[in-house]
């Protein structure tokens, strides 16, 4: 408890980052909790919905907004720390972002935030010395995180689900706040 309330985030998103310590991914785990807390990197354009939408899709590898996040942040950093000059870089940015329907303001907004957790997590001796570096295990580990993180407001599914029983299983659950897993 002590360790979420220097945290600048919402607790749940605190404990996304704990449990990504504990199963060393924290720094994936930094970039989800600092991109669902921002305004959404994802832009929502009327005309090109879904374009939009099979981007993002695309982004997460059809898993999930939270993986969408972690890969669209981690290709913006690529883009941003790569060498070159200032006005290439942007040119880059630029066509990035409009390419997979980003917002760059809220991209530095989460970069900031980053930081600042990440400064926090270092003054409170909250650092990971070694991370998971096999892809599929990162991604399966965060997502144990989120599910843990979000628990109880989270449910798995494998396969079609009539609207009904969707609705029964969600009922009185705040959309906002669940999480709904698909072939876990």
């Amino acid at each position: 408890g002590r360790m979420m309330s220097k945290l600048p985030i919402d607790v749940r998103l605190s404990k996304i980052i704990l449990f990504g310590y504990i199963f060393k991914v924290l720094d994936d785990a930094v970039i989800i909790a600092s991109g669902l807390s921002v305004r959404s990197i994802f832009k929502q354009q009327n005309q090109q919905r879904l374009n939009a939408y099979e981007m993002k899709f695309e982004l997460g590898q059809g898993s999930s907004d939270c993986i969408a996040i972690l890969n669209a942040y981690k290709k913006w950093r690529a883009i941003m720390d790569a060498q070159g000059d200032y006005y290439h870089k942007k040119v880059q940015e630029t066509n990035f972002c409009e390419e997979f329907n980003l917002d760059t303001k809220s991209l530095n907004d989460m970069q900031k935030q980053i930081d600042d957790i990440h400064k926090r997590l270092y003054h409170s001796g909250l650092v990971n010395d070694e991370q998971v570096t096999d892809c599929n295990e990162s991604q399966f580990l965060l997502k144990i995180c989120i599910a843990g993180a979000f628990y109880p407001n989270f449910y798995i599914f494998g396969g079609k689900i009539p609207d009904r029983e969707a609705f029964n299983t969600l009922i009185y659950k705040n959309p906002c706040t669940t999480v709904f897993y698909m072939g876990f």
